[in-house]
């Protein structure tokens, strides 16, 4: 089996369950640090690839150069129909590689919230055997557009559109890989945000923990759909 590829755009957002997931299947995988511009393998040395998020906003003007040349990877990857997830940000970046608008959701999502299921995501591989409404944690505040010929698999309440698919692409605005030191991470970094929601570190934190087990289970849940053939 060729590795899967998991892309990490951002120091403070690594691969969290992921990785775990990988290692205890004893799956070979790469990780491949873009935002220090290490080399990004060719898709048909690849059996998949994961792109995780970033801090950035896919709408920056003057992106850096890892951005830049992210965004030519994916539109590779959807022209050859690779085996593609991407995850917030990297979302966000597939939705534009398609053609759909990426802007500021009308209020940023932190913590965890409930997701639905639509009908095209009740029949959808990647959500096989999932309930019609689950929990995921998010760190977000833009969302993406639908393009034309693109399936909404997932949506939420205070920001639509959660889960998309064109073809071998999808793209999940939440944090499946999620864990309590990356949780704890970004919430102290970003602890006005928080405020702002009415939420504190300490509030995200116990969050996370008390859904630590039920979040890591959904992850490979997804991740297990996500690799089948």
């Amino acid at each position: 089996m060729k590795p899967v590829i998991i892309i990490q755009n951002d120091p403070i957002v690594p691969g969290g369950t992921i990785i775990d997931y990988f290692e205890s299947k004893n799956l070979p995988f790469q990780v491949v640090k873009n935002y220090d511009l290490e080399e990004l393998p060719a898709p048909y040395d690849t059996s998949a690839v994961i792109s995780l998020g970033s801090t950035m906003a896919t709408y920056t003007t003057d992106l850096p150069e890892h951005i830049k040349r992210l965004h030519s990877y994916i539109a590779r990857l959807v022209r050859e129909n690779t085996k593609f997830l991407g995850i917030c940000f990297s979302a966000q970046m597939l939705a534009k590689v398609v053609g759909a608008d990426v802007l500021a959701n009308e209020t940023k999502e932190l913590g965890c919230y409930q997701m639905s299921l639509t009908n095209d995501g009740r029949n959808d591989r990647l959500f096989s055997r999932f309930e019609s409404k689950f929990d995921v944690f998010q760190w977000h505040g833009d969302t993406f557009k639908i393009a034309f010929g693109n399936k909404l698999l997932v949506t939420g309440e205070t920001c639509t559109n959660q889960a998309f698919r064109l073809n071998n692409a999808v793209g999940v605005q939440f944090h499946p890989e999620i864990n309590v030191e990356i949780a704890t991470n970004w919430a102290e970094r970003h602890e006005a945000d928080l405020n702002a929601l009415g939420k504190s570190v300490s509030t995200i934190v116990a969050e996370v923990k008390a859904n630590a087990d039920n979040l890591k289970q959904l992850n490979f849940a997804l991740l297990d759909n996500f690799l089948k053939d």
